[in-house]
């Protein structure tokens, strides 16, 4: 779960860090494009991975697969948390307790809504994916 999780993040790291520099700088201008792609991306790979996962649950004999199907989204949100963190101590070198303090409420909100969205997307990748292997298995 780890490593997918980490897989996950790495694909979009590139375009997150665009995003977040572009945000906090206010360069709000080429920002757009670069979710919309970003987003997208993370959709498919989140999606692929999910499944790959629960098949191998399934392979393996565990039949509880859906929160393991979660918490490999969730994953992902705790590494965006990590990296914010990271670029707050590396990048931006913030010094005002005030600044920091918002920045890193505003992260960890960020982070968890962003877990709970992959969370979700991966939950339900892999409930279409065994509502699907079911239906074709199912002998009549």
């Amino acid at each position: 779960m780890f490593f997918a999780s980490l897989v996950m993040f790495s694909t979009v790291m590139f375009e997150l860090h665009f995003v977040i520099t572009s945000v906090w700088h206010s360069w709000l201008i080429g920002m757009f494009f670069f979710l919309f792609v970003n987003l997208n991306l993370m959709m498919c790979v989140i999606s692929l991975i999910s499944v790959t996962c629960t098949y191998l649950n399934l392979r393996a004999g565990n039949w509880r697969w859906w929160w393991r199907a979660f918490f490999n989204g969730i994953g992902v949100g705790m590494w965006v948390i990590i990296y914010m963190l990271g670029m707050m101590i590396g990048e931006f070198k913030m010094t005002n307790f005030a600044s920091d303090l918002v920045y890193i409420s505003w992260t960890l909100l960020f982070g968890s809504l962003f877990g709970v969205m992959c969370g979700t997307i991966s939950l339900f990748a892999s409930w279409f994916f065994v509502t699907v292997i079911y239906m074709q298995s199912k002998s009549d």
